[in-house]
């Protein structure tokens, strides 16, 4: 069984992506991280 998760992460700021990204890591969770910084990305990226 596949526990990882999939996040898709709307931001249009770095700093506050990687400010998510580092809170997941210290929850120890498995994940795949997408970032999207607009619409057009984040459409895609659902799919």
């Amino acid at each position: 069984m596949n526990n990882k998760i999939k996040i898709l992460h709307l931001e249009d700021s770095i700093n506050d992506s990687v400010l998510i990204r580092s809170m997941i890591d210290k929850g120890g969770i498995v994940y795949d991280y997408f970032w999207a910084v607009n619409e057009k990305d984040y459409l895609s990226g659902l799919y």
